[in-house]
């Protein structure tokens, strides 16, 4: 008999918690790999940063301009990566264990920007910058690929579709 009550008690309890638990998205770290393409790899060095941020600086981050990008105050004081790529050095990785996702701490999207001489296509269009939420549900496991083309950065990682 008691059991039984300890038993509904722990799962009356179980319940509530999950109450305030299940409605918004869970964010999570992620090892993020960065790869040149093939095509890239003889051309030179190529410069990519990977930047987390919370809601409110979305828009910021979508409105920079991506050719004064590689000299601009708000790539300078940016929590980032910087991975220097090279036919030498062809890719390079942010682990999950990094201490920088501490500093991203609250962050629902990962930016990766590039300085590729491409044209601007403006905004989250602009093929140097990729937008990616850091909602866990949208990932099936905990790494993300990221290959910079001539054209622009490529998502290598299936994403999960958004759940409307």
């Amino acid at each position: 008999m008691a059991f039984r009550v300890i038993f509904s008690v722990v799962v009356a309890v179980m319940g509530l918690a999950g109450v305030g638990c299940g409605g918004g998205p869970r964010m999570g770290r992620y090892n993020v790999e960065v790869m040149l393409g093939e095509a890239v790899g003889t051309g030179g060095n190529v410069e990519v940063d990977v930047v987390a941020c919370n809601e409110a600086e979305v828009g910021r981050w979508l409105g920079q301009d991506m050719n004064t990008y590689p000299s601009s105050a708000m790539r300078r004081d940016a929590a980032k990566k910087t991975f220097y790529l090279s036919s030498a050095k062809a890719s390079d990785e942010l682990a999950a264990g990094d201490d920088l996702w501490n500093q991203w701490k609250g962050a629902q999207t990962l930016f990766v920007l590039t300085d590729l001489p491409v044209p601007d296509a403006g905004g989250a269009s602009d093929p140097r910058r990729l937008v990616l939420p850091l909602d866990q549900a949208r990932w099936s496991g905990n790494r993300i690929k990221v290959r910079v083309d001539r054209s622009g950065l490529r998502l290598l990682t299936e994403m999960v579709p958004e759940k409307k």
